[in-house]
């Protein structure tokens, strides 16, 4: 198994600088092994050396959510964020878009009507913007534009 080790020209020439000092140089095999090897660890652990690598997080966007009646129950992308009226953190795109597809649901609290709303994501070439606030009525039921006069 071998080890493929992110060195920076910072890092090499501290590691440089390290092995020919005295104490790194010392006769024992062994102890000098050890002592490049925890001088490698804690260097890569300072200078952010591909070791470990650092999560990435993607910029968050608040939006506030308002249902009238308030008191709705909100679910963004089947994940229970509360009732109305709530700020949620909405994963974007620096340009301000939605960083994947997202879908919110509003739950009236009585009676009422589901209502939806989608939001394309990054992946596709028309991508929304993800607006400041949205809001849902809850009373309105959402097939009436469907049914014929």
């Amino acid at each position: 198994m071998s080890v493929k080790w992110l060195v920076t020209d910072e890092l090499e020439s501290s590691m440089t600088a390290f092995a020919r000092s005295s104490f790194a140089t010392h006769r024992d095999p062994q102890k000098r092994a050890l002592v490049i090897g925890f001088g490698l660890m804690f260097a890569s652990l300072f200078t952010g050396c591909g070791l470990f690598g650092s999560p990435k997080t993607s910029p968050k966007q608040p939006v506030k959510i308002s249902s009238v009646p308030a008191g709705a129950r909100i679910e963004i992308n089947s994940v229970d964020v509360g009732e109305t009226p709530v700020t949620v953190e909405i994963d974007s795109t620096p340009r301000g878009t939605f960083r994947k597809d997202t879908v919110i649901r509003a739950y009236p609290s009585g009676t009422g009507y589901i209502q939806v709303k989608a939001f394309n994501g990054a992946r596709w070439s028309i991508n929304d913007l993800i607006p400041k606030e949205i809001s849902f009525d809850t009373r309105i039921d959402p097939t009436m534009s469907l049914k014929a006069p």
